[in-house]
């Protein structure tokens, strides 16, 4: 539903843009697939961090999907920030990470997100489970490294989704760091809304109701989804 939203709201705000859509539909689609981590599914940590797994997940199907570099960029970007609302993405993973150390817990998905996966993404473009399971395989290495290393994590992630450009080159393209940081507002009250319409969450908080008033002048309404 949040793939289902993004997307309809991106072709309100960009008057009919279908590339900047299917972004929406696909970053909402990957944004929480790093819940189904098993150390998500199994243990006390609620899911804190999973938006780091999701956007090293992210990039590499971006990659299978053979999109453009500043495309992959655009995406995961608004994956790995559509958190920021409960803090900086370097201290919720260092709190991941000393959980993770303390338990020494063995890191993989769960064995039907690849089916799962392989529906959603498989509505709109052409990836099988076998495909889709050598993705989540790749993720769980790439997570394992980025413990092991102590990179920056976002700059680790982000500098996945490129070979020829640079970091500092994206930054001074002002287009696709506008569709980033776009994107990642999109996904954030997308995400936030489908939480609250569909888990019962605080309807009467002043967040809700600003996000309620934009859709609603978007003529985005939950029966038309």
């Amino acid at each position: 539903m949040v793939a289902k939203v993004s997307e309809s709201l991106a072709r309100k705000i960009t008057q009919e843009n279908t590339k900047f859509a299917e972004l929406a539909y696909l970053a909402g689609s990957l944004h929480d697939i790093g819940k189904a981590l098993t150390i998500y599914q199994a243990r006390k940590i609620g899911y804190l961090s999973h938006e780091v797994l999701s956007g090293i997940t992210a990039t590499e199907v971006c990659r299978s999907l053979e999109y453009s570099e500043k495309d992959s960029y655009v995406v995961v970007h608004a994956i790995l920030f559509h958190m920021q609302g409960y803090g900086l993405i370097h201290e919720r993973f260092n709190r991941f990470k000393k959980y993770f150390f303390a338990r020494r817990v063995k890191l993989s998905y769960d064995p039907r997100a690849a089916t799962i996966l392989t529906e959603i993404l498989g509505k709109k473009w052409s990836l099988n489970e076998s495909e889709v399971s050598g993705i989540l395989n790749r993720s769980v290495s790439e997570l394992d490294k980025l413990l092991k290393l102590g990179y920056n994590v976002v700059h680790y992630i982000l500098s996945r989704v490129r070979e020829e450009f640079s970091l500092t080159d994206f930054y001074e393209d002002i287009s696709t760091l506008h569709r980033a940081r776009i994107l990642t507002g999109i996904l954030m009250v997308s995400d936030k809304w489908v939480s609250v319409v569909n888990r019962g969450g605080k309807k009467a908080s002043l967040y809700f109701k600003c996000i309620e008033q934009l859709f609603r002048g978007f003529n985005i309404v939950r029966n038309s989804l």
